[in-house]
C-alpha cells in the first residue's frame, strides 16, 4: 500500500470510529497516526496525493479531537449533577432501610 493510500485509510478509520463512538477505537487509530507521524519525520518529501493525503488527515482527526472534547464535557455535566443528587440516593437509601428494620 502506497503512503497516501494508507493516510487515506486511517483517516477513513478514525473518521468511522468517530462516528461510531467509538472510543478504544479511536485510540488505536491515534496511536497508528503517531507512529506513521514518527516514521514521516521530518517532513519527507510527499507527493501532491500524499500532501492531500496528509491534509485530510489531519481535518478528520481535528473533528474527531473535538468530538472527543465535546464528550468528555458532556461527561463532565454528567458527573456534576450525579454528584448533586447523591445527597437525596442517600437519604432515599435510608428510607427504604427504615421500611426493612421492622418499625
Amino acid at each position: 500500500m502506497d503512503k497516501a493510500s494508507r493516510i487515506n485509510a486511517l483517516a477513513q478509520r478514525l473518521q468511522q470510529a468517530g462516528a461510531r463512538r467509538d472510543w478504544q477505537g479511536i485510540k488505536r487509530v491515534d496511536a497508528e497516526i503517531a507512529a506513521l507521524a514518527a516514521q514521516l519525520a521530518p517532513p519527507p518529501d510527499l507527493s501532491d496525493a500524499e500532501r492531500q493525503a496528509v491534509e485530510r488527515l489531519r481535518a478528520v482527526h481535528r473533528q474527531v479531537a473535538a468530538q472527543c472534547g465535546a464528550e468528555v464535557k458532556t461527561l463532565g455535566q454528567t458527573l456534576v449533577r450525579i454528584n448533586s443528587q447523591q445527597g437525596r440516593w442517600q437519604a432515599y437509601s435510608q428510607s427504604n432501610q427504615w421500611g426493612d428494620s421492622g418499625l
